[in-house]
């Protein structure tokens, strides 16, 4: 278990770096919002 939590902030890094052309780049579409705010908390979950 503590493992798998010591790498969970690395996932929400790739997660946010992956998903973020889709979510702030290319022209909007119906579910881009929240594919946004899914970017926006992973990246902040992976800094805290």
């Amino acid at each position: 278990l503590t493992g798998g939590c010591a790498c969970l902030s690395l996932l929400w890094i790739i997660n946010a770096i992956w998903f973020y052309k889709q979510a702030f780049k290319v022209e909007p579409y119906p579910q881009q919002a929240e594919i946004r705010k899914y970017v926006i908390r992973s990246a902040i979950g992976a800094f805290n």
